[in-house]
This record gives structure tokens, sequence and C-alpha cells, in this order.
């Protein structure tokens, strides 16, 4: 993605509107239709953009850009946390899982009863 031709050169305010999307997790068709454009319009966005951050992805091109405060970090929009499961039911599943004696249960889902497998399609007797 690099071009000695373009790299170091400022970007646009419509690469800057890409990055910021992209960096807010949006896919290529979301954020061309938050910005009224075509999808290629926003891959050539991104790409230039990269190669003028001298970036090796689409994804090295946003960090760079919130790095550098190019997209400042509060522009970015984060997932709320709040379709997460508290930390509390996690544990609780967790230990739901534990046999009484506290050792860890153990189940070798590789092999049914029997300890034949099936390969190419065969049935396990």
């Amino acid at each position: 993605m690099r071009s000695v031709g373009y790299e170091g050169k400022p970007l646009s305010p419509g690469q800057l509107d890409a990055l910021r999307l992209a960096a807010s997790g949006y896919t290529s068709r979301q954020i061309a239709t938050r910005l009224h454009t075509t999808e290629q319009a926003v891959h050539l966005r991104l790409k230039e953009a990269a190669v003028r951050l001298g970036a090796k992805s689409r994804t090295h091109a946003c960090v760079i850009a919130v790095v550098r405060e190019l997209v400042p970090p509060g522009e970015v929009e984060l997932p709320s946390l709040g379709s997460e499961p508290p930390q509390e039911a996690l544990y609780a599943r967790e230990s739901a899982r534990e046999p009484a004696d506290g050792a860890p249960e153990v189940q070798d889902a590789a092999r049914p009863p029997g300890g034949r497998t099936a390969a190419r399609g065969e049935a396990v007797a």
C-alpha cells in the first residue's frame, strides 16, 4: 500500500471522515451511506489515507490517525458496555460447571464412546 509519491501528503476532509467512521467500526457500505458516496469511493479514500500515513492496512491507518490525533479519540464511537454481561454473572456460570470437589470437569469431545472417530463421512459404530 505504500507509494513514494503520496506518502506524507496531508489528508483530505473526506479521508478523515472515512477514517473516523472506520475507526468506529463501520463497514465500507455503512461509511458510504453516511458520507453519501459509493463503496468504491470509500475504499479509495481509505487506501489513499493509508498510503499518505505510511500505513500497512486500513486498520493500521485508523490507529495512526487516532494516535496522531488526526481523528481525535473523542470522535471515535465506542460500543456501549451495557451489552456485555456483568463480571459476576460470568463467574457464576464458570463455577456452576465445576464439580463439587473443586476439580475442573474434563471431557474428551474429540472421541465418541468406543474410541473411534468418523473419517471422510464414515458412520461411527
